[in-house]
Formats: structure tokens, C-alpha cells, sequence
């Protein structure tokens, strides 16, 4: 992964390279359990001072992104996703548990089979469910499934998912992979969920035109925290303070603060709210594979029906 840093910038080094490298982390330029370079490598390699880097892995490790490994270095650390192998035998050992209790009170296959086949009939997959616990991040993600898999999307918060799983009924989950943890007592052996990774960040920047050295550059969203990162990015890539506007699209008329910006740099959801003809950037948050995964999940139950 590319790291840039702006060594005049207000923004201290240790913040700019401690974002980019959680960034990485969420979308997977690093993946868990990869050894992150050595304190003394990552210091000469972006020319500062050793302390600055292990200041930065300190911050993401009290954070919990990453660990230190006595004698070894510093890991990205793992994160809980429910599934896999074992939850799927837990799930057939519940099927089996079923079946014997139902056999045992008396019901035929045949019997079992009917109730089960009218169950799974009058179930309907009503949507895709968003779990997110940030209310702004959370409308930026829907509208990024909309735009990409074309079916009704509903927004819902974890802890309001985790005292009531019934809000999920008929609908296909998926959240940020970093909600895993959270989120495992409802995705286990009887549910699952489709995962969500980020877009990598330098993927975002390759074939990009370089703003010139006397342009304006806006950056523009309703969520805080793009505008945080984001301004921490776009600084640390070379964009000088004085010439990067902060705009937060939650204020009112915010749109009248562009007109002396070479582009906007947005998400989706403040991009359609632009007038016409500013030049924008959109920054799109859900990777490629995450949306892949959500197209084929509604494909599958669509063949199922």
C-alpha cells in the first residue's frame, strides 16, 4: 500500500499515517494476521523519525487494529466473521436434533416434509438489510447497494438487530466486516450475513489527474468521518491545506461554498445533491467483491423462488 505524508501539513505525521494505515486495514490492503513493516523499515522508508511510526502502530493498537508480537513485530489483528466450516455442522446437527424430535412425537417424513416445505414458502426476500451503527455512513452504504444491485435496501442499527433478529426477516444482511464481533450472536449456525470490505484507497487514486498547484479542491459529504479522513488523505497526497475546503453537506447552503473549486471530491449521496455542472469525484466506499457477493446472494434466492 502507498502512504503519503505531508510533513507541513497541520495535520500531525503520526495522525495522517495512523489513518492510512487503519484505512489499509479496512479495506484489506493488509489483511488480518499480515506483519506490518518493522517500526525502523516503515521510518526510513517514508523518511521520519522511528518514534513517529511506533506513536502511530501504538494508536492502532489501543484502537485494536493491530498487535504487538513480542520479539516478532506488529500484526494486523484478527477480526471475527461468523460462518464457515463449523458453524455448518452445527446446522446439520440442528437439522438432525429436529428432525428426531419430530419423528419422536409421532410425525411422519412426509408430515415433516409439508410443514417445513409451507414454512420456507411463505417467506419472501423483501430486500437486502444495511447494518450499520453510524446513521450517516449507514445512508452512504444504501444508496451505494441501490445503485449497484437494484432492489429495495433497508437501514438498520446493530443493537437494534441484536434485541430483535426478527427485523431481519425476509431480508438479505450484510455489514462491514469490522461488525463481525458484535454481530456474531445473530450470524452463527442459523444465519449468515454478507460481508462488506471496503474499497482500497490507492485503488481509488491510480489514472486520477492531480489537482494543479493554484486549485481549490473541495471535499463535501454529510458523514463526519469521510470529511476526517478524507481531508487527512487527500493532504498527505500533497493537496496543501490552504488550498482544500471542508465542507460539511449537513449545512445550509453549503452548495453556494464550491464555485471556486477546481472539483468536488464526494461520496455518492452528496454527489446527487451537487448542481449541475461542478466537476466531482465520486467516491465510491463498498469494494467491487462485496457488491459481486450481494448480487449473487439476491441471484440465488431470485432461482430458488
Amino acid at each position: 500500500m502507498r502512504i503519503w505524508l505531508s510533513k507541513n501539513s497541520e495535520v500531525p505525521v503520526r495522525e495522517q499515517l495512523a489513518e492510512q494505515l487503519k484505512l489499509g486495514i479496512i479495506s484489506e490492503d493488509f489483511k488480518a494476521g499480515e506483519r506490518l513493516p518493522s517500526i525502523r523499515a516503515l521510518a526510513t522508508r517514508l523518511a521520519i523519525h522511528a518514534n513517529t511510526v511506533n506513536a502511530a502502530y501504538k494508536d492502532l493498537a489501543d484502537l485494536g487494529w493491530v498487535e504487538f508480537r513480542h520479539g516478532s513485530g506488529v500484526y494486523v489483528r484478527e477480526r471475527v466473521v461468523p460462518g464457515g466450516a463449523d458453524s455448518r455442522k452445527e446446522l446439520e446437527w440442528m437439522a438432525a436434533d429436529f428432525l428426531r424430535r419430530a419423528r419422536a412425537e409421532g410425525y411422519s417424513l412426509v408430515e415433516i416434509q409439508k410443514s417445513v416445505k409451507r414454512i420456507f414458502d411463505v417467506q419472501r426476500v423483501d430486500g437486502i438489510a444495511v447494518i450499520e451503527p453510524d446513521a450517516d455512513l449507514r445512508d452512504i452504504l444504501i444508496a451505494e447497494v441501490v445503485e449497484s444491485v437494484g432492489v429495495r435496501v433497508f437501514g438498520q442499527h446493530p443493537d437494534d438487530c441484536l434485541a430483535n433478529p426478527d427485523l431481519l426477516t425476509g431480508l438479505i444482511p450484510s455489514s462491514l466486516t469490522t461488525h463481525g464481533t458484535i454481530l456474531s450472536p445473530i450470524f452463527n449456525e442459523s444465519a449468515s450475513c454478507v460481508w462488506l470490505t471496503l474499497r482500497s484507497i490507492p485503488s481509488t487514486l491510480i489514472g486520477q489527474q492531480r489537482p494543479g498547484p493554484t486549485d481549490m479542491v473541495a471535499l463535501a459529504s454529510h458523514w463526519d468521518g469521510f470529511l476526517k479522513w478524507g481531508r487527512t488523505l487527500l493532504v498527505a497526497a500533497g493537496i496543501h491545506p490552504d488550498a482544500l475546503q471542508v465542507i460539511s453537506a449537513k449545512e445550509a447552503d453549503w452548495t453556494s461554498r464550491l464555485s471556486l473549486s477546481a472539483f468536488v471530491v464526494c461520496d455518492i449521496l452528496t454527489a446527487s445533491k451537487l448542481p449541475a455542472g461542478i466537476p466531482t469525484r465520486t467516491f465510491r466506499f463498498i469494494s467491487d467483491e462485496s457488491l459481486t457477493d450481494l448480487r449473487a446472494a439476491v441471484a440465488d434466492l431470485r432461482d430458488e423462488d
